[in-house]
C-alpha cells in the first residue's frame, strides 16, 4: 500500500526504528514519573475510603517482602514493584494520546 504512494522502504524502516526508540523512551519516562511521584499512594491518602487504605498498606507490605532485587532495602523494593504495577494501567489509559503522538513523531523524524 505504501509502495503505491511512492514511500521508499528505507523510510518505512527508519520510521519503525524511530517508533521503537520513542516507545522505549516514553515507557521509561512514564515509569520514572510514576516511581518519583507515587500517584496511587497520594490518591489513597486523599480518599476517605478505609478499605482502599488497608488494601494499599497490605500491598506495600507484600511488595516490600519481595526477594529481588537483593541490593535494595525492603522499602525501595516495594516502591519499585508498586510503580511497575501502576505503569500498566497508566500506559493503557494514556495509549489513545501517546500512540498517535509516537506515530506522528516517528514519521516527522524520519
Amino acid at each position: 500500500m505504501l509502495e503505491k504512494r511512492h514511500v521508499p522502504k528505507e523510510k518505512i524502516t527508519k520510521s519503525a526504528r524511530y517508533m521503537l526508540g520513542i516507545s522505549a523512551i516514553s515507557m521509561l519516562g512514564l515509569w520514572y514519573l510514576i516511581y518519583a511521584f507515587s500517584p496511587t499512594k497520594r490518591l489513597v491518602a486523599v480518599l476517605p475510603i478505609s478499605f482502599l487504605k488497608n488494601g494499599y498498606s497490605a500491598l506495600e507490605k507484600r511488595a516490600s517482602n519481595m526477594k529481588y532485587p537483593k541490593n535494595l532495602n525492603p522499602q525501595e523494593r516495594g516502591r519499585l514493584a508498586i510503580s511497575i504495577l501502576e505503569l500498566i494501567p497508566s500506559n493503557i489509559a494514556l495509549a489513545p494520546i501517546l500512540l498517535p503522538l509516537k506515530v506522528w513523531l516517528s514519521v516527522k523524524l524520519s
